[in-house]
């Protein structure tokens, strides 16, 4: 799905920025570290927990642009242009 008036190479500048920060962050701390959010319900957690969070909410979205990278060529095939 496009967005309009934003460019489509915006969002993958804006998750690498995002990257950028959250590498900074982990780098100044333990993975033991505890930390809490007062919109999480855990009393705290660390930030081991948090990183594989993360990987895991990454690995469980990254489908989701193949999906759309795909589709074009699902109606590209069912048109006979293959």
């Amino acid at each position: 799905m496009r967005v309009e008036g934003i460019p489509l190479a915006q969002p993958f500048k804006d998750y690498a920025q995002q990257c950028q920060v959250s590498d900074e962050i982990t780098a100044t701390h333990a993975l033991d570290d505890t930390s809490h959010h007062p919109d999480c319900n855990a009393t705290s957690t660390n930030l081991r927990w948090i990183l594989l969070h993360m990987i895991e909410e990454t690995a469980r979205h990254s489908g989701h642009p193949a999906a759309t990278r795909a589709h074009p060529l699902r109606v590209w095939r069912t048109a006979g242009m293959s």
